[in-house]
């Protein structure tokens, strides 16, 4: 590991879909984090429905997705002005579906993408570019 390297967590997904229940239920609707799907999951069909049907009969609709690009990157600028500062970059793009519970069809789906980009005059470039992309995450 070089200096200034920053490793993210290497549960990605997991985190993200935490951050998906947390705020569903921020929201004061009642989610549940599913923490193995099913063994049959597939984006391609909805026959998995069936088996997340049984253990969760009371849930009217699925929240499914995939991490289709997460990254984060750091420059600087301004020193040989001496007005040095790091400028922070990330970007996230997901996928999210709502799937009906009772017929595994989609309601809704869409890509979710979120950037930002920050100036640090006093942090480290890397672990503020690490701090927004788990936010954006």
């Amino acid at each position: 590991m070089g200096t200034n390297t920053y490793r993210t967590d290497s549960d990605v997904d997991l985190h993200v879909t935490k951050a998906f229940v947390d705020q569903f239920n921020y929201l004061g609707l009642k989610s549940t984090l599913i923490q193995h799907p099913p063994a049959d999951f597939s984006f391609e069909t909805n026959t998995w429905v069936q088996n997340l049907r049984a253990r969760f009969p009371n849930v009217d609709v699925f929240i499914v997705g995939r991490i289709m690009n997460y990254q984060f990157q750091s420059s600087h600028s301004g020193y040989i002005e001496g007005t040095g500062s790091a400028i922070a970059k990330d970007q996230v793009e997901l996928d999210v579906y709502f799937i009906n519970a009772q017929t595994g069809h989609p309601i809704w789906g869409t890509r979710i993408h979120e950037r930002s980009m920050t100036k640090s005059r006093h942090s480290k470039p890397l672990e503020v570019a690490a701090e927004r992309l788990d936010r954006d995450l």
